[in-house]
């Protein structure tokens, strides 16, 4: 399958191109594929080594680009969860937040599309100040993060696949830190792939 490695941003009524590590420098923009236009994700190199690329935000067949593997059973998954994100099960951490957190999660991902087979997920924390203590200035550890938040989708999201969140078969995660509480939360992302 080709690599998507530029895209196009429509500027001032002109096409402007920005390469993959342009694109993941500056997220927000509408990136879109150079052949048939459709708009176009960014993603980071994967930790099972996947190069970083842009892929296509909803498959297209006719597209060269497009990758052809894709699910079509599942469309993309996007969900954005309000809430203040605790990881799996710390002592020094309030019982009621880690119980509230989870909970948060699977009421606002309840109502999402099902997976059923094999995805690549994709997850933003977004964090409030006080996650960067003085003696941990980098945050909660990624994976104890990862651990709750896909435990609780294991109720929701991935109640009918075949072994829950083990569904997963990449995974790019994320933490970074916002200004309060009220914008904490995370941004989750799941494509469908046939393995």
């Amino acid at each position: 399958m080709p690599r998507i490695v530029e895209a196009i941003v429509i500027e001032d009524g002109k096409d402007k191109n920005y390469t993959i590590d342009e694109a993941l420098e500056q997220r927000g923009r509408a990136y879109r594929c150079p052949k048939c236009r459709n708009l176009v994700i960014p993603h980071r190199k994967a930790i099972n080594g996947a190069a970083a690329r842009f892929e296509h935000k909803k498959r297209n067949p006719d597209c060269t680009l497009s990758y052809k593997e894709f699910n079509s059973r599942m469309d993309y998954i996007f969900c954005r969860i309000k809430g203040i994100p605790y990881p799996q099960n710390k002592t020094k951490v309030d019982k009621e937040a880690l119980s509230r957190w989870t909970d948060t999660v699977r009421k606002q991902t309840e109502n999402l599309q099902r997976v059923r087979d094999a995805c690549i997920l994709k997850i933003t924390f977004l964090l409030p100040p006080n996650k960067f203590p003085k003696d941990y200035p980098y945050g909660p550890d990624l994976d104890n993060l990862v651990k709750r938040l896909c435990d609780a989708l294991k109720e929701t999201i991935f109640k009918d696949a075949k072994g829950k969140d083990s569904c997963v078969i990449e995974l790019n995660a994320i933490k970074t830190s916002v200004e309060s509480d009220d914008k904490s939360g995370a941004i989750i992302e799941i494509f469908p792939i046939i393995v």
